[in-house]
């Protein structure tokens, strides 16, 4: 969320600086409702995120038997991408002990779907580099891709442009034209002072909650 960075950025100096708790506490919250996520951070249930990461990337994918595997991979994902290579790469270690699902769809990706697919991207996504929306849309005949000229990982409610194209295509199941389409981002990270806000947090919550009904009206619909 690369509208947050400025928030984040100053929450880290708060870490560094080793600030008292109580001023930790008021700038994670201030984090927190920037991302709009400040509601779900009090459920009394437990959040099962990290647990339903690892079942999807487990059962969809042909993981290594032997488990040193892993550190060799990690040291080359270090030097190939700098120190968060290792991260990502011992994330999936759980995955020596679990075998991929029976049902799982493993290809051909490269065939014309019934329903024609849309692909969007962030130009500099952190998690899911740009090069793979570039291939799958490739990889698919009668695809699209939306590419946001921007920062942060997924494209929704970042760029005007784009959320445009994904409520059409996903309420009526129209493609643009042009194979590629490039959108703006509706902020460049730390283009404003971190006094003067940038991000209208209830605005994003009444357009989230506006999608979500317009796209269950249309389920119920049909």
């Amino acid at each position: 969320s690369s509208d947050i960075w400025p928030s984040f950025a100053e929450t880290l100096f708060i870490l560094e600086q080793l600030q008292s708790p109580e001023d930790v506490a008021y700038q994670l919250k201030k984090l927190y409702r920037e991302l709009g996520i400040e509601d779900q951070l009090y459920f009394d249930s437990i959040s099962q995120s990290s647990e339903g990461f690892i079942s999807v990337l487990c059962s969809d994918s042909n993981s290594p038997r032997d488990y040193f595997a892993w550190p060799l991979a990690a040291e080359y994902s270090n030097y190939a991408h700098g120190y968060f290579g290792a991260p990502w790469t011992w994330s999936s270690s759980q995955c020596k002990f679990w075998k991929p699902a029976k049902n799982r769809y493993a290809g051909p990706f490269n065939q014309t779907t019934n329903h024609p697919i849309l692909v969007t991207s962030t130009l500099f996504d952190p998690a899911t580099p740009y090069h793979g929306a570039e291939i799958v849309s490739k990889l698919m005949p009668n695809s699209r891709l939306v590419t946001v000229e921007g920062w942060g990982h997924t494209t929704p409610f970042i760029s005007q442009c784009a959320d445009a194209i994904t409520a059409n295509y996903l309420l009526t199941g129209i493609l643009p034209d042009e194979k590629n389409t490039v959108c703006q981002a509706n902020i460049t990270p730390f283009e404003y002072s971190s006094v003067q806000p940038i991000v209208n947090v209830d605005e994003n919550i009444k357009k989230r909650q506006k999608l979500i009904q317009e796209l269950n009206k249309s389920k119920s619909i049909k």
